[in-house]
């Protein structure tokens, strides 16, 4: 019996790490519409957030490609574009925000 228990803890397990390696390595697009008796004419933005240096392609050519997709008038970064630990550099957001 505890042999099933420990199968089964352990296909749960590998489960949910498949889960988190995949989700942390792709982005997600989500598209909104506000409308505003105030704003006459419409606008695109794009934001970006919790980046945290990660990388969606060689020089972040998948995020790139998809920012070119749709043509936003303006991009906002909301924050989390580095993440803050010792050792780790600024080179990889600098190099996207150049692009951007």
């Amino acid at each position: 019996m505890l042999y099933y228990i420990l199968t089964a803890i352990s296909i749960i397990a590998v489960f949910f790490i498949a889960v988190m390696i995949i989700d942390g390595n792709r982005f997600v697009i989500r598209e909104y519409t506000l409308e505003s008796d105030k704003i006459q004419d419409g606008i695109d933005m794009a934001v970006l957030a919790d980046l945290h240096n990660k990388q969606y392609g060689k020089d972040n050519c998948r995020l790139l490609e998809a920012l070119d997709r749709m043509q936003p008038h303006v991009v906002l970064v909301a924050g989390d574009i580095l993440t803050a630990k010792p050792g780790k550099g600024y080179e990889l957001a600098a190099s996207f925000m150049e692009r951007v």
